[in-house]
């Protein structure tokens, strides 16, 4: 992990465990406008836009808790996701990763999309772009991970006619406080926690989302 992940990974976890928002910084009317978005609601307000195309599988928000109180519940849904992947896909179409997106006191659960063209949010094809453009190291799967599903649908459902900015996005994840957590599918079907791939550093750093490899201490 880039020492820039692992300061705002800390700096997240403290924030939580004091119960206190992250301070923005002043800039204006950008600022004032995002606070008029609030938390997403579970439901009618929610859908899996970005890999409806694909063989792909999430479920929206639901209030659990915050995970750093309840310290396996971030993992415990990204490997619910999983176990359904082997139960509800043929090993050919089945997509490889689950993963769980943390905002706020929501959790929401997407794999891996696997075939078909994702519609990935502007602002995440923008940032994957970007990467790939600069000729930076990529992922296998870029822009397919479950992280990036799950932080596109996210970004679809509080911004569904994509007029956020990029600084307004990161503000959102900041203030809110977010993270990602992500498995793989083993060759024996079992689920193991793995490290996000460079493109979704990449992603999840440009909108100050910290990626947690194991389940995070108990901070109560």
């Amino acid at each position: 992990m880039e020492p820039n992940g692992e300061k705002l990974e800390l700096e997240f976890k403290e924030a939580v465990r004091k119960r206190v928002t992250f301070n923005l910084p002043d800039d204006g009317d950008r600022v004032s406008a995002l606070r008029t978005v609030g938390p997403p609601q579970p439901e009618g307000d929610w859908t899996d836009r970005t890999g409806a195309d694909s063989n792909h599988a999430a479920e929206g928000p639901g209030p659990a808790g915050h995970p750093l109180r309840q310290p396996t519940a971030l993992e415990n849904d990204s490997t619910y996701m999983g176990e359904q992947l082997v139960t509800d896909f043929s090993k050919a179409k089945r997509p490889g990763m689950s993963g769980a997106l943390l905002v706020g006191d929501d959790i929401e659960v997407s794999s891996s999309m696997k075939g078909g063209t994702p519609d990935l949010h502007p602002l995440v094809a923008e940032i994957l772009d970007e990467l790939e453009g600069d000729g930076g190291r990529t992922g296998r799967g870029h822009g397919r991970c479950a992280e990036v599903g799950a932080i596109s649908n996210h970004l679809w459902m509080i911004d569904p006619d994509a007029t956020m900015t990029r600084t307004e996005a990161q503000a959102y994840f900041e203030r809110r406080g977010a993270a990602t957590i992500a498995h793989t599918l083993t060759a024996q079907d079992t689920l193991q926690v793995t490290a996000a791939c460079p493109s979704c550093e990449y992603l999840t750093d440009k909108l100050c989302v910290a990626t947690i490899r194991r389940p995070p201490p108990d901070m109560s």
